[in-house]
């Protein structure tokens, strides 16, 4: 082949390949929940609550993060290494919603969850760290 029929099939399979779609990533995350829980006008902390965990599915290709049994929130986007999350999940009823951010090179991670209204209400924050998850089965 001479390097006119070399670029020629350098183009055409160029063409033909496309990059995969990136497949969702599924997370295990360890860590501690603080709860604040709102009377009126008043919050009040509760026990954090150590050693707790939660799943969290980054889909880079639909542009979502669910967090748990949550569906789906936007994925606004990375700060360098940051990704951030947030909005009400998909087919949600209640007046719940959640944001946060994972660092995909030091695996910090926190989710917070705000549930009802701000005088009856209360926020979940989990702290801790991710990894991808290994299959149970």
């Amino acid at each position: 082949m001479n390097a006119r029929n070399d670029i020629l099939v350098w183009s055409i399979l160029a063409a033909l390949i496309t990059p995969a779609q990136a497949e969702p990533v599924h997370l295990a995350c360890y860590g501690k929940i603080r709860v604040t829980e709102f009377r009126g006008s008043h919050a009040e902390e509760l026990p954090t609550q150590e050693g707790q965990s939660m799943s969290v599915i980054v889909d880079r290709s639909a542009g979502t993060v669910a967090v748990q049994e949550y569906g789906p929130v936007k994925l606004m986007g990375n700060l360098g290494d940051v990704w951030v999350f947030g909005g009400k999940p998909e087919n949600e009823t209640t007046q719940m919603s959640f944001d946060g951010y994972v660092n995909s090179v030091t695996d910090e991670t926190v989710i917070v969850i705000h549930f009802g209204h701000f005088d009856q209400g209360g926020l979940r924050r989990f702290e801790g760290t991710c990894k991808p998850a290994k299959p149970a089965f």
